[in-house]
């Protein structure tokens, strides 16, 4: 009893608030602490799970990129085929072009390119009778002596020598005549070149008619080899009644050579 007795004096002794924060705070630990490591789940972020649930690819979303790839490549060499196709027409088209325009700048005169026809008979031989080649018809204007110049070009790439044998010469429209140019290489190897050729003033290039020439034909020479080139023209004489044209007196033959593209 006398114990007892001493207990109860002890314990009505100890404060009621000293012993309350100790019991409440291990309450409150106890609640806190998790159970164990299995429930550490419900501490971690909601999207953290849902990433951690999403690393295994979609097979919908792995066959899409699959078939994305496949047009890609599908596209692509659709592209390079039309792009192929451009290019070898735009070839086709820009060596078309050379001999078509020949043939129009011929028949036309257009950029003072002479006019050619042909005065070979059946029996093979040219006609050089007076007036015959360009005599088409009455004359409303007198005749009147005209005269061509002659005049040659040397592209850069080209290592000849090329000159006109006259410098001049006096005709009268519809007479056939005859001029000559030449041509020496005077390098070490054979070379082949082709000549083009213009009539200035451009007006009356319709006018001017070749016979027989060595333009757009290909010539080769040898090592300082020379050669004599001809050519057989005459001027029509309707440029008498070409009210454009009365006031001209004078044409320029022009000749330039170019090295040929196809060397053998």
């Amino acid at each position: 009893l006398p114990h007892k007795e001493m207990m109860h004096r002890l314990v009505g002794a100890v404060p009621f608030r000293s012993v309350l924060p100790y019991t409440r705070s291990r309450a409150i630990l106890s609640l806190r602490a998790p159970s164990s490591l299995a429930n550490t789940s419900r501490f971690v972020h909601p999207r953290l799970l849902s990433t951690q649930s999403s690393e295994e690819p979609d097979p919908n979303q792995k066959r899409n990129t699959e078939n994305n790839k496949e047009d890609v490549k599908a596209r692509n060499r659709s592209i390079g085929m039309w792009s192929f196709a451009a290019v070898i027409a735009a070839l086709g088209l820009a060596y078309a072009a050379v001999p078509v325009y020949r043939l129009f700048c011929r028949a036309t005169g257009y950029g003072g390119t002479v006019r050619t026809e042909s005065s070979i008979g059946d029996n093979g031989n040219v006609s050089l009778s007076r007036g015959g080649a360009g005599d088409k018809g009455p004359r409303t204007a007198p005749l009147r002596p005209l005269t061509i110049n002659f005049n040659a070009d040397l592209s850069d790439h080209l290592p000849w020598r090329f000159k006109p044998m006259q410098h001049t010469l006096q005709i009268i429209p519809g007479e056939p005549a005859l001029a000559f140019y030449q041509a020496t290489n005077k390098s070490e190897t054979a070379i082949t070149g082709v000549a083009t050729y213009n009539i200035t003033p451009q007006k009356a290039g319709n006018y001017f008619v070749k016979v027989q020439c060595f333009c757009f034909d290909e010539q080769r020479l040898g090592p300082h080899e020379s050669l004599p080139m001809p050519v057989l023209f005459y001027v029509d004489p309707a440029i008498l009644d070409d009210p454009n044209l009365k006031d001209v007196n004078q044409l320029t033959l022009s000749y330039m050579f170019f090295r040929s593209e196809v060397q053998e």
